[in-house]
């Protein structure tokens, strides 16, 4: 009798709502999950984010994710409060990049890893990737005491002392508070890469696109590792910009006060202008307007001639190659084939400069009685 009785229930609570409620969850998970898994199997999206699955088994110990959609620059935490061990590497370097994603996606991993094995200059990019200019790259230095031989700077309207909101929070928040948002990113980044391996965005209510906007970092030395913002994006052939103003006599003096600067902590400056296409940036700028301080541009921005009036006035290396028939993904970033002609070009070109050569005849003396080739 006791036996029937717990017989009956066991039954009656295999068929309670919990249990019925449950048993259909897990059935309509497996069938999304298969669902899912067809719709993205050949599907661009599918592939942007198994590119960034495929660096997991190393993101947080060797690379850094910027996550545009959820306002994560992680980049700007771990350079400037000195987290996971990038800056040791910077500290290292003797050859340090500034500027903003213009710089980043212009000098890519592949072409400066190159460029450190036949020079033998170790080389970081510090570059701030939201916008910012000189004062997060200045502050950066002091705030860990950088002392390379060289910088190389992005003239791009770097001499200005505004902070972009990233650059801004970044000063505000502190160094605990840093680390956690840093982890708590990690944490929630490797979730969602392991759910959209089976699951594509929906992006309910159109808050963000089918896929993750992001550049991954390497943080031994600070390069583009990978991105997604190319991805089901035209190439965008950059045009001549035309005539351009004068640089500002504040943005002169600007740069004359950060030249000052690291002239007294002993470092050499040689200027570049990554060429970019104002006419589609500032377009695709008011088109995502939403992303804030990433697509920010003055609206009369002519970047090509300013660069040789700055290195003139400032007395310093312009090291600029033009290309003819680059092209961008957006207007203001250069694609990776035309990213990896711009690195020849430019490593070349920074090749020949007096202060670089000196630098590199120091770094590669050769042996005792081995005489120079």
């Amino acid at each position: 009798m006791r036996s029937s009785i717990s017989n009956s229930k066991r039954a009656q609570g295999a068929r309670s709502p919990v249990a019925r409620v449950l048993f259909f969850f897990a059935l309509s998970f497996v069938l999304m999950a298969v669902a899912g898994w067809r719709v993205n199997e050949d599907s661009s999206q599918a592939k942007a984010w198994q590119q960034a699955y495929d660096l997991q088994p190393v993101v947080g110990q060797e690379y850094a994710v910027n996550e545009v959609d959820s306002d994560h620059f992680d980049i700007y935490d771990i350079l400037y409060y000195g987290l996971d061990g990038a800056i040791d590497q910077a500290r290292g370097a003797d050859i340090l990049f500034l500027g903003n994603s213009r710089m980043l996606f212009a000098l890519r991993d592949e072409a400066v890893e190159n460029f450190s094995r036949s020079s033998g200059l170790k080389v970081f990019n510090l570059c701030f990737p939201a916008n910012d200019g000189m004062m997060m790259a200045y502050d950066t230095l002091v705030r860990h005491q950088l002392k390379p031989a060289l910088v190389v700077v992005n003239e791009n309207y770097f001499f200005n002392r505004g902070i972009s909101p990233y650059g801004v929070e970044t000063l505000r928040e502190g160094r605990w508070q840093a680390g956690m948002k840093v982890m708590e990113h990690g944490i929630s980044w490797k979730a969602r890469l392991w759910l959209h391996r089976w699951f594509p965005r929906l992006n309910l209510g159109q808050l963000y696109g089918s896929l993750p906007n992001i550049t991954v970092q390497s943080l031994q030395n600070g390069c583009l590792v990978a991105e997604t913002f190319s991805f089901g994006k035209p190439e965008i052939v950059l045009k001549d910009s035309g005539l351009e103003e004068e640089p500002s006599p504040e943005e002169i003096e600007t740069a004359r006060w950060f030249r000052d600067q690291l002239r007294k902590m002993g470092i050499s400056m040689v200027l570049t202008n990554i060429p970019y296409d104002v006419d589609s940036y500032v377009q695709s700028r008011e088109a995502a307007s939403s992303f804030g301080a990433l697509l920010k541009a003055p609206e009369n921005a002519k970047p090509f001639a300013r660069a040789n009036r700055l290195a003139a006035l400032l007395g310093v290396p312009l090291v600029a190659p033009v290309l003819a028939d680059l092209k961008t993904i957006d207007g203001s970033h250069l694609t990776e084939k035309s990213a990896a002609r711009f690195s020849e070009a430019f490593f070349k070109g920074l090749m020949r400069c007096p202060e670089v050569q000196n630098l590199s005849r120091k770094v590669l003396k050769p042996e005792p009685g081995e005489g120079v080739k």
